[in-house]
């Protein structure tokens, strides 16, 4: 079987959407598929897997994208696969699976988190986005092509296909996975001494960590917040550390007007996050929106309790697994400090371990890829 993977630029730092593709990929290419991946340019190896760059031509950012949806089109007219399966919106695909959501979502979930004046301002803005506008017009146009199968991370996405646009001929879900070293590797525990001890963290100390590139989506400010509180009155010495790529001088100065700031540490994007989750006791994300995060279900597969919100679409996993808590929003700051409180107690952490270990092997990339390949082939039959 000949696959096209189609992902704009494939650099696992990115974010989920991108480490999603490098693993898909390897996966495929270890189960005898034949994967080529196109897109703009690449940082990226893997051994069976074709990296096909095309460039990035335009002057802006919506006309790079415009241009690189035009390019990948020619090339995959001219070159023969059986299927062609896009990470973004590209009419004529045979698989459309958007990693972070569908565009009218996107516009809802950012409504929803602003104030009324926000809520004019992100109206009236949202359409001088032309990155966005592009996006979604083509997404627009896929949705239309009942051809095309619409792949969902998450049961969450499936509803949005159907909120929003009508949708429900060829939707399928296929429920995300991750491809994590087993819990139990021996470097586990060095890890979590190295990286504790880079920050002078006592073994005694909780640590609660969160991994985002999009620091205000993930609700780290709220985090932030909440983590201050329950610090400001617990008697359990504890810390925050925030992995990820943000404005680290704004939300380090929140941290210090909170009083919290030499409790909170920030690391920056790494290809090593296995190093970090060592470290931590808990993980939290408490998601504004989420399809499906891979930090949740990397987190669940090593036995790490987590805390997140409804918005997440893995929190039905989470809440269903008790392998953690699910809070309501990321504004519900007495519930978030309730929670780190109900998580700082060792016991309730071992059960929740043991409850995240039990699903693990439900959430590999080998069974989704698996999953994955079925479908490839009842696509491939029917075309």
């Amino acid at each position: 079987m000949n696959v096209a993977l189609v992902v704009e630029r494939m650099d696992v730092t990115l974010g989920g959407r991108e480490r999603y593709t490098a693993q898909v990929a390897a996966a495929l290419a270890c189960k005898g598929v034949d994967v080529t991946i196109v897109c703009q340019q690449a940082k990226f190896e893997s051994t069976g897997v074709k990296i096909v760059e095309l460039g990035r031509r335009g002057a802006l950012r919506y006309s790079k994208l415009a241009n690189f949806i035009a390019d990948a089109r020619a090339y995959l007219r001219k070159n023969r696969f059986d299927i062609v399966h896009a990470m973004m919106s590209l009419p004529g695909a045979d698989i459309y699976q958007p990693h972070g959501g569908i565009a009218p979502a996107a516009l809802q979930n950012r409504l929803e988190r602003r104030g009324v004046l926000g809520k004019i301002f992100t109206r009236l803005a949202w359409p001088l986005n032309f990155n966005r506008m592009v996006s979604s017009a083509f997404e627009k146009q896929i949705v239309k092509d009942k051809s095309t199968c619409c792949l969902c991370v998450s049961d969450k996405i499936a509803h949005e296909f159907k909120r929003y646009f009508g949708r429900v001929e060829n939707v399928r879900v296929l429920f995300n996975g991750v491809d994590c070293p087993p819990a139990d590797t021996p470097s586990r525990d060095k890890w979590r001494r190295q990286r504790r001890g880079e920050l002078g963290i006592a073994d005694d100390e909780i640590v609660f960590l969160t991994a985002a590139n999009n620091f205000e989506l993930k609700g780290v400010p709220q985090l932030i917040h909440a983590f201050a509180a329950w610090q400001g009155r617990t008697q359990k010495r504890g810390r925050l550390i925030i992995v990820g790529r943000g404005n680290i001088a704004k939300y380090q100065a929140l941290a210090s007007r909170l009083g919290a700031g030499g409790k909170v540490h920030f690391a920056a994007v790494t290809t090593e996050i296995f190093q970090w989750y060592a470290a931590a006791d808990v993980i939290a994300l408490l998601s504004w929106y989420d399809a499906c995060g891979l930090v949740l279900l990397e987190a669940v597969s090593w036995g790490i309790p987590t805390l997140t919100t409804i918005n997440a679409g893995a929190a039905g996993l989470v809440a269903a697994g008790r392998c953690g808590l699910v809070v309501s929003s990321p504004e519900d700051r007495p519930a978030i400090a309730a929670a780190l409180e109900k998580l700082s107690d060792v016991n309730t952490r071992a059960a929740m371990s043991g409850a995240g270990l039990k699903l693990g092997p439900t959430l590999t990339i080998g069974r989704h890829v698996d999953e994955l390949i079925e479908l490839y082939r009842q696509l491939q039959k029917k075309k």
